[in-house]
């Protein structure tokens, strides 16, 4: 009994390529966000609120122009979060 020797390998098979698709940011946006954001905690506490006024004021500008671009769920929430802030801040600053 002659055994035959197995058949040559193949080529070699190509893996499927993946694709990745990147969505874009919305870094200015993001950034009002969270400039918004610390000035709306900074804005609870009195004295240090003042420094509020400000950093709620470069939120909103930047909220505002991320409001222009996609996706835009963080821009709104921004300019939202830095009126809350200059008006929490005035109303303490106010009751003190």
């Amino acid at each position: 009994m002659a055994s035959t020797p197995p058949p040559p390998p193949g080529p070699p098979q190509q893996q499927p390529q993946q694709i990745i698709v990147q969505k874009g940011g919305n870094g200015l946006g993001t950034a009002g966000f969270v400039c918004a954001v610390i000035a709306l905690v900074l804005s609870i506490i009195p004295i240090i609120n003042l420094l509020s006024f400000p950093l709620a004021l470069i939120g909103i500008i930047l909220a505002g122009v991320g409001i222009t671009r996609q996706p835009r769920g963080l821009a709104i929430a921004g300019v939202v979060c830095g009126v809350l802030a200059i008006i929490v801040a005035i109303g303490i600053y106010a009751a003190a």
